[in-house]
């Protein structure tokens, strides 16, 4: 799923129930302005969850929010990756993490380029509140 486009900040998206398994890289893709809650969403076998564009060439960058709450995730490398230069949150809530990471940080850019790897955030097997800046 592709969040695509606006430039509205005060834009809300909500995925409410869910699953995902087998995705070969990203689940959800944030390229979009605005914030997004994930409620209750199992995800299995991939490399994330939640990404915030790390590396458009167009559209919006700058800062991205979303909150997951009662997510599970079993042999996915990041819940979520985001950008700490363009102040990107992620808030984990009362999640499970069996086999992988809360949070992967970036320095995003806007030139198509690998964004440059911060190190990871949130590594607990079971998070009841976590947020990663």
């Amino acid at each position: 799923m592709t969040l695509e486009g606006g430039k509205n900040t005060g834009a809300k998206f909500v995925v409410k129930g869910g699953a995902a398994k087998g995705a070969r890289d990203i689940i959800i893709r944030h390229n979009s302005a605005g914030s997004l809650s994930i409620n209750s969403f199992y995800a299995e076998n991939s490399q994330r969850l939640y990404i915030s564009c790390p590396n458009c060439k167009s559209g919006y960058q700058g800062r991205r929010d979303v909150t997951m709450t009662d997510v599970v995730a079993s042999n996915v490398k990041f819940l979520a990756a985001v950008n700490k230069n363009y102040g990107d949150t992620v808030t984990l809530k009362n999640s499970k993490i069996i086999g992988g990471a809360g949070c992967r940080m970036y320095n995003g850019n806007n030139n198509g380029g690998e964004p440059k790897a911060l190190g990871n955030q949130c590594e607990t097997s079971t998070i009841y509140s976590c947020t990663c800046s």
